[in-house]
């Protein structure tokens, strides 16, 4: 099974990441998930909800199979291929909820921040850990998280931090207990609202 699908339900589409057992992401992962936008560009549905199965939404990316024996031009190619993939989510027409359960590290962090609205169950933590191995994040997430919460909540984020911590009030954001199916509905609900254009432009 490919570690990325997407499945339409009526007005709502849904992207769900399932690469057990701590939904690292590797090559095959964000090729998926290129697959996976392009259902999405091809579908008639008004909201897009990105979710992930399992205890988390996501643990960074799986360094002994994705960065092993790169050189600096193919890793460059390869950074320019995902800066293109999270633009490409970030373009959509649609407005695109994600929802977190557990952690939410490095490479998932930087998905979910390119949604419109995160909604994170009351146990989800987030963090950019790439300062522990020298690094910066990759696609810009640094940049996107001061914007999301603020500078001083961003600076934080290196340690995990509980999200009812770390979003910033008023932000449009939502704490809620882990509830797959009742967050399923109630997306459903809100993609089929008028105050949605039947060309799923965002409002």
């Amino acid at each position: 099974m490919a570690p990325v699908r997407f499945e339409a339900e009526g007005n709502l589409g849904v992207i769900t990441i399932d690469n057990p057992p701590i939904n690292l992401a590797d090559n095959p992962l964000f090729a998926a998930f290129a697959e996976a936008l392009d259902a999405v560009e091809a579908a008639s549905i008004r909201a897009l909800l990105v979710q992930a199965k399992g205890d988390h939404f996501g643990c960074g990316v799986n360094v002994n199979t994705t960065f092993v024996g790169l050189d600096g031009k193919t890793g460059r190619k390869m950074l320019n291929q995902g800066l293109a993939m999270v633009t490409r989510m970030e373009g959509l027409n649609i407005p695109i909820v994600c929802a977190v359960q557990g952690l939410c590290l490095a490479a998932a962090l930087e998905i979910a921040l390119r949604c419109d609205v995160i909604i994170a169950s009351d146990e989800a933590k987030f963090a950019q850990v790439e300062q522990h191995i020298g690094a910066a994040t990759f696609l810009g997430g640094a940049y996107l998280l001061a914007e999301r919460c603020g500078p001083a909540r961003a600076s934080s984020t290196a340690s995990s931090l509980a999200y009812r911590f770390m979003r910033k009030p008023g932000a449009g954001h939502s704490v809620w207990p882990t509830d797959p199916r009742l967050l399923t509905l109630r997306l459903s609900a809100w993609s089929a609202r008028s105050w949605i254009t039947a060309s799923g432009a965002r409002m």
